[in-house]
């Protein structure tokens, strides 16, 4: 059937978009109609079947008990009650099917337009632009929220590190400044500063431990939160009094330690009489020597790129902290829509409507 087809491409098609809604309700419609016609000529088949029957009575009373008439009259009979039988085998599942997806079709529009509502009240873009352009500054503010959201997720991290929303936008700040200022973005930033934090117990993962890392980084085109982790591994090592060779070897394979300066480490380590800090000050000493990577590796096209998109990741999270409680909000909304959904069961009664139609 055109209709029954129809309504099960949909189902298996269906979002919650309009014209995934309107699809279904024309399959369905398709499908009643299809119901109709079926029901149509059921009824007209019943009344050949009748006006025939009767015919074929009226030639038995003439021909007696053993006429062929009376044979084909019986025949007739069980042909009509077969046919009553295949209409009602038939209709039902298609009236069970007709009623599920009438159903389906208010339990579809009714998740959407409750979703519609809640994005509504996330952003109103109607006085905005007009055509096109609203796809487009629809993208670039999620995008700006989007990013306003990980600026979020950095500051807690660090308010977790630290213990102080003071020191965390403190940090902040700090890691901003530096973004603007060397050929690394805040996401690798960030990273290291929070790594350096945790094996140090927030001695380092400031400014100027960033500026060791960074130019050690930018020398042996290194990403800067790799160095940070080995350089915060060795570091925690080193003030605890352990062996550090994993961490030594793996600067080393960076080529920020030289062959020189790792054996000299080892001796300083073998050595009863070695202080922590104569270790540390020979690792940076290490470190040091690419002093001034980040400046010249900023002046090259590269650098510049990473630098502008540094500054505009900042801009554009600017733009999206605006924007960033009502869009929690609308999220919460959703979330706490769906749940609800869930919970009352409409969910599972929409899921199974339409496993019945497939």
């Amino acid at each position: 059937m055109k209709g029954l087809r129809s309504i099960i491409t949909s189902f298996k098609k269906l979002s919650v978009s309009g014209a995934g809604v309107s699809k279904l309700a024309k399959s369905v419609r398709q499908l009643i109609a299809d119901i109709k016609k079926m029901a149509a000529a059921a009824r007209l088949a019943k009344k050949n079947s009748k006006t025939l029957s009767d015919s074929i009575s009226a030639l038995n009373k003439k021909q007696g008990s053993g006429s062929p008439f009376k044979r084909m009259q019986a025949g007739i009979k069980s042909f009509g009650k077969s046919l009553k039988t295949l209409k009602k085998n038939v209709s039902a599942p298609f009236l069970a099917l007709n009623k599920a997806a009438k159903k389906s079709v208010k339990a579809i529009k009714s998740i959407r337009n409750g979703i519609g509502r809640v994005v509504r009240g996330i952003f109103n873009l109607k006085t905005a632009v007009g055509g096109l352009a609203i796809g487009a500054a629809f993208g670039a503010l999620a995008k700006s929220i989007k990013t306003a959201f990980d600026f979020e997720s950095y500051e807690m991290q660090f308010k977790i590190l630290t213990g102080s929303l003071r020191q965390a936008l403190s940090r902040m700040k700090e890691l901003k400044k530096f973004a603007a200022e060397t050929p690394f973005e805040m996401p690798e930033i960030a990273k290291a500063s929070r790594l350096l934090s945790v094996f140090s117990d927030n001695v380092i993962g400031g400014t100027k431990s960033l500026r060791l890392m960074g130019d050690a980084a930018a020398a042996t085109g290194t990403r800067i939160d790799d160095v940070a982790f080995w350089y915060g591994r060795a570091y925690s090592l080193i003030n605890a009094g352990k062996p550090f060779g994993e961490a030594a070897l793996r600067l080393q394979e960076m080529g920020i330690i030289s062959a020189k300066g790792a054996v000299k480490i080892r001796e300083l380590q073998e050595s009863v009489d070695t202080k922590p800090a104569e270790i540390l000050a020979t690792l940076n000493a290490e470190l040091g020597k690419f002093a001034g990577g980040m400046k010249q590796l900023e002046a090259t096209g590269n650098g510049l790129i990473s630098v502008l998109r540094s500054q505009w990741t900042e801009t554009v999270a600017r733009f999206g902290d605006t924007f960033k409680n009502s869009a929690k909000y609308g999220i919460q909304a959703i979330i706490d829509k769906l749940v609800e959904l869930r919970e009352n069961g409409t969910i599972q009664h929409w899921a199974e409507s339409a496993k019945k139609c497939s």
